[in-house]
């Protein structure tokens, strides 16, 4: 592990893993409606990609569906993509958004997206 000296959060690199797209991952926030993490892909020798990314569960009311908390989860959907987050679903009914960072970027990036993410949660509409 390496400190970053411009941030407080701890880098993982999986350059020792002799595997291909090795990745190390680390959730800095997590609720019953989202999550945020870090992490790193091996791209090649001693060369790594860091990211961060958003996972948002779309139906954490279930069985019940609250058509005004899907309608925030597309607004923050959208704000994420308007950020250059690659979007992806996934069969669990969540949707996962990644960012490629600077190891410098990633806390910053942190703090945004979670006080974006905070701000349309706390709308009422």
């Amino acid at each position: 592990m390496r400190q970053n000296e411009n941030l407080d959060i701890e880098i993982e690199y999986t350059g020792h893993i002799c595997e291909d797209n090795a990745e190390s991952y680390r959730i800095i926030h997590n609720s019953p409606h989202y999550r945020i993490g870090y992490g790193t892909t091996t791209v090649g020798e001693n060369l790594f990609s860091f990211f961060v990314e958003v996972t948002l569960t779309l139906f954490n009311e279930r069985p019940r569906v609250n058509i005004q908390t899907l309608e925030k989860d597309l607004m923050i959907i959208k704000e994420l993509h308007r950020r250059g987050y690659t979007l992806n679903c996934h069969d669990d009914a969540c949707i996962s958004a990644e960012l490629i960072v600077s190891p410098q970027k990633i806390k910053s990036e942190y703090e945004d997206v979670k006080t974006l993410i905070e701000d349309i949660l706390a709308k009422n509409y």
